[in-house]
């Protein structure tokens, strides 16, 4: 009897740690932003290089190695070569590999659609895989211009291939500042939408922006926002601050709040 009351608790102790776990994790949220911010950077790139009426930017980045237009493929192709060793921009974004982007027509045209694919892209020393779908949907209610962006099968890799994390998106952006001008610096997106991934240890999660996402050209990280994270326990909430450029998110699970770093 006594040791049929030992095992008791010995597994009643090992569920209670499990579910205290399950409660206050915050790795799916911080795995959530992480494959955003690097998805995002990808998103950038091919704004960034597009921007132009004539839908070519070349100077937008010290980084490039070379970049690459072709004009007689249908759909016309560009091609932005970072090279093979890490080279770090203005922002202190550090990239290597390429990003190809197809596009039916200029990115400011409505009606646009651009299919992105990335080769040996790092950021910061993660991989990130995957291919993305942009669609200019023209101007809105609102007088912005606004795009709907998707990524099927994301993935990205941490240094070392430490772990990895899954992640698709489905994005509604609205161009808030920035739209009227050359310059890329101005430049800022309202963004909602959902997600849904797997984060390094397995677990499956889904988060839903619940208010908009700022996402400004001159800060790698977001600024402004709150996402919510559905997974196994309470629901988690992503606050991404209040326009600071700081890479920092706090995450709130079941009350107890956690300053992060990403």
């Amino acid at each position: 009897m006594r040791i049929s009351l030992s095992l008791v608790c010995i597994a009643l102790f090992c569920f209670s740690c499990k579910k205290e776990s399950n409660t206050y994790s915050t790795t799916s949220a911080r795995d959530h932003a992480i494959a955003e911010l690097n998805f995002e950077d990808v998103i950038k790139v091919v704004a960034a290089v597009s921007k132009e009426t004539e839908g070519i930017r070349a100077d937008f980045f010290d980084c490039i190695e070379t970049l690459t237009v072709d004009t007689l493929s249908n759909p016309r192709t560009i091609t932005v070569n970072f090279g093979q060793t890490t080279c770090t921009d203005d922002n202190g974004v550090r990239r290597q590999g390429s990003v190809s982007i197809s596009y039916t027509d200029r990115y400011l045209q409505e009606g646009a659609i651009m299919n992105v694919v990335l080769d040996g892209y790092k950021i910061d020393e993660f991989s990130v895989i995957g291919n993305l779908n942009i669609v200019n949907l023209g101007i809105n209610q609102n007088e912005k211009m606004a795009f709907t962006v998707q990524v099927n099968n994301g993935k990205v890799k941490a240094p070392l291939n430490d772990y990895e994390i899954h992640w698709s998106s489905t994005q509604y952006r609205e161009w808030i500042e920035g739209s009227g001008s050359p310059w890329l610096i101005d430049d800022e997106y309202a963004i909602t939408g959902t997600s849904e991934g797997t984060n390094r240890e397995g677990e499956v999660f889904v988060a839903n922006i619940r208010s908009a996402l700022r996402s400004t050209y001159v800060c790698p990280w977001i600024v402004k926002g709150t996402t919510t994270i559905s997974e196994e326990g309470p629901e988690r909430e992503i606050n991404y601050g209040s326009g600071a450029c700081d890479g920092q998110i706090s995450v709130t699970a079941n009350g107890q709040v956690s300053e992060i770093n990403i």
